[in-house]
């Protein structure tokens, strides 16, 4: 944690020598899951600057138009940055809906750099607050999350689920347990019903997750909110602003595969006399092994962005007794 607050206050050194003329208006944030604490050991810190643009409220991001300007404003920092932080690795994207900077240090840390409003970090603050509220929201997040990182299905870039869309998921799912009296404390239980739910009955184009409404809820009841082009892709509302936040999952047929597959392996385990199982066996470890653990080699760095996915799919379903695809 020490390195990571080390980074961030390099950065907001940095931005303050680039941006001179805003001295005093201009603010580094951080938001993600390094402030609400749902990040794993090798989760990027996200910063934002804020004070020197903002997306539309209505949009949520940049207009084709406005993102040139946005990245002449992060050329102007990302000289500071390699002469500050000297990085192993700086990519500007230019192209995303906000355009950002990609640092990894040389412990390997990542860090992306965006300029927007602070809309991140109010939702980093609420979803600390659901973190309070729900005690089995972090673990279930986390194992998912890592589940999903495995499969290469965890990065927005690429049609992956985000970190938000994750979380509110999980709550949504949570909300819905907790009106059937189920117990809150029996993670294990939780764990297996959020894959079942996600990979077995939710139907993403006539369902949307909403935890403002109170979990899972019709799409066509979503005031405001025009869905008709994303009836393929999982629907969330963020609380906060009412935009879906995974508009860009379009590999959602893939990630509630993935849900369904590893609903499959824990039903197959589920299934066995208790005695039959023995007290240290790992249960979890073949849905979080990583991509360094891959016996083929082929890491996260492939060209489909798939990273270690196609291996750990198969394993997910022939793993465990009479595991099958469901």
């Amino acid at each position: 944690m020490a390195a990571r607050e080390q980074v961030y206050q390099a950065v907001r050194e940095a931005a303050t020598a680039a941006f001179p003329e805003l001295r005093g208006s201009l603010r580094v944030e951080p938001f993600g899951s390094y402030m609400t604490g749902l990040g794993t050991r090798t989760s990027d810190i996200d910063l934002v600057l804020v004070g020197l643009a903002e997306p539309s409220p209505s949009l949520g991001f940049y207009s084709r138009d406005e993102r040139p300007r946005i990245s002449r404003l992060l050329d102007r920092l990302n000289p500071v940055l390699r002469r500050s932080l000297h990085p192993s690795r700086l990519v500007c994207i230019r192209h995303s809906r906000v355009p950002l900077t990609k640092l990894t240090m040389r412990d390997g840390t990542s860090v992306d750099i965006s300029i927007a409003g602070n809309q991140g970090p109010r939702a980093a603050a609420y979803i600390r607050q659901q973190v309070s509220a729900f005690p089995a929201l972090r673990p279930l997040v986390l194992v998912v999350k890592s589940y999903l990182k495995a499969e290469g299905l965890a990065e927005v870039v690429s049609g992956g689920l985000s970190s938000y869309g994750l979380t509110y998921m999980v709550m949504a799912h949570l909300m819905e347990e907790s009106r059937r009296g189920s117990d809150p404390s029996d993670l294990g239980a939780l764990l297996h019903s959020l894959l079942r739910r996600f990979g077995r009955s939710f139907d993403c184009r006539l369902m949307a997750v909403s935890v403002r409404d109170g979990g899972l809820v019709p799409k066509a009841s979503i005031g405001g909110y025009d869905h008709v082009d994303h009836g393929d892709r999982i629907v969330t509302i963020d609380p906060l602003t009412g935009r879906n936040c995974t508009e860009g999952t379009f590999r959602s047929a893939e990630v509630l595969d993935a849900f369904a597959r590893a609903d499959a392996y824990l039903s197959a385990w589920a299934a066995r006399p208790e005695a039959d199982v023995p007290s240290d066996e790992d249960i979890l470890g073949p849905l979080l092994v990583t991509a360094e653990d891959d016996e083929d080699g082929e890491g996260a760095g492939g060209e489909d962005g798939a990273g270690g996915g196609a291996a750990l799919g198969k394993r997910a379903r022939s793993a465990g007794p009479g595991a099958g695809g469901g």
